[in-house]
């Protein structure tokens, strides 16, 4: 099967239904680094790739299984559409994030919950001092 120039976009798994939503869940934490950390080099390739591990590993959790079934379905592949779920965002960010960080004698604000430990992290203990590995 060869895809005609131009659809990609249109057929492609990772880009109809994946990328869109990785992308947005990496957009709210630099802007999370640049309003509390500006000083963090984000930029650096070690910094880069601790954010985009931390990510990855969220976004594999099986509470987002089937969001990642719509992508097929999106797609136009035969199939069966996932009943209503959760985009990364909605599980990663959700309204009552904005706590007390769960992390020990931290007394920052959360800004994420991890969907394996259901902790609210804060950008230090998620990312910047420690990347969290629950």
């Amino acid at each position: 099967m060869i895809i005609p120039p131009g659809c990609t976009g249109n057929i492609q798994v990772l880009d109809v239904g994946i990328f869109n939503g990785f992308k947005r869940v990496i957009k709210y934490i630099t802007g999370q680094l640049q309003f509390d950390r500006p000083d963090y080099k984000i930029n650096r390739r070690d910094e880069t790739l601790k954010m985009l591990s931390a990510v990855y590993r969220q976004i594999c959790h099986p509470k987002l299984q089937p969001w990642a079934q719509y992508a097929w379905s999106a797609s136009g592949y035969n199939i069966v559409r996932p009943p209503g779920f959760s985009t990364p965002a909605e599980l990663l960010f959700p309204n009552n994030v904005a706590a007390d960080c769960s992390s020990t004698g931290c007394n920052e604000t959360s800004f994420i919950k991890c969907l394996y430990c259901d902790n609210l992290l804060c950008i230090d203990h998620f990312l910047v001092k420690e990347v969290h590995d629950c």
